[in-house]
């Protein structure tokens, strides 16, 4: 059991400028807290993400997740917390009830999410102790789709992702997994989350082998990729912008592209030469 509450930052790098994306406390109890880094700041301006609910345009206050050991549960079960304060303090809670993580020894989906540009003074790295997990290189030429997936803490996630990365982290409970990948389509200003969850009433949540995670990753990020097409391209025909229009229906293709970080690396630096040269 963890004897005193540590702090997990998972950042990346923007030339040079560490963006902060979450953060992970493990507390005495063993329990994880997962913040939601930025309190879901755009780009630019203070707005919270999409999620495809009434709320989009509030303020986010506070968004973040608590992983519970549930040590006296009788079932094998485990309750994942999803708390959210927004403007006005209102208050918004969700419950996964999950047999994943001490019953089946898999993975249960906590959250995806496409990132913004990042350029708000929110996603600056804190100072603070603990460890800092470096993803690598970011450039908002792209657009970086990221999910997190928790499970028993000696799990293991050893298959490859095609166009994706991962990483594990390790706690004294849990394991967390880190996947994510880069979409051939430059930041928006927002942030689009996705949540898989229990129904009220319903059966607890089954387990993700790594077979199951891969399916979903693809799943949710081609959705989320659609998404972003499909947002862009209603814009541009809603303000008569045809060329826009036509730039999108013709990059349909390169969008649907995913990228590992060393192929990234070398795009996003092949696309910064070609701009400097305008």
């Amino acid at each position: 059991m963890a004897k005193k509450s540590n702090s997990t930052r998972i950042v990346i790098n923007d030339n040079g400028n560490l963006r902060c994306l979450m953060s992970i406390a493990e507390q005495p109890s063993g329990d994880l807290i997962v913040n939601l880094y930025a309190k879901q700041y755009d780009g630019t301006n203070p707005k919270p993400f999409d999620d495809g609910s009434n709320d989009l345009g509030q303020e986010v206050k506070e968004w973040r997740y608590t992983v519970h050991t549930s040590a006296k549960s009788e079932n094998g079960i485990n309750i994942i917390n999803n708390h959210r304060t927004l403007e006005g303090d209102e208050y918004r809670k969700g419950v996964t009830v999950t047999t994943a993580i001490k019953k089946e020894k898999r993975f249960v989906p906590l959250h995806a999410r496409l990132f913004s540009s990042m350029k708000h003074h929110s996603y600056d790295l804190k100072s603070g102790t603990g460890r800092i997990i470096n993803l690598g290189q970011y450039s908002d030429l792209f657009t970086l789709f990221f999910s997190v997936f928790v499970g028993p803490k000696n799990i293991l996630f050893n298959r490859k992702i095609k166009y994706a990365n991962s990483r594990i982290v390790r706690f004294e409970n849990f394991t967390i997994l880190l996947i994510w990948t880069y979409l051939g389509i430059p930041a928006a200003n927002h942030t689009r989350y996705f949540l898989l969850k229990s129904r009220e009433g319903g059966e607890p949540f089954g387990g993700f082998n790594s077979k199951n995670v891969i399916d979903y990753f693809i799943e949710v990020r081609d959705v989320a990729r659609n998404t972003i097409i499909d947002v862009k391209l209603k814009s541009a025909e809603e303000n008569i912008d045809y060329k826009t229009a036509n730039v999108l229906i013709n990059s349909r293709f390169f969008s649907s592209v995913s990228l590992t970080s060393k192929e990234f690396i070398m795009l996003s630096q092949k696309y910064s030469r070609k701009l400097n040269k305008k």
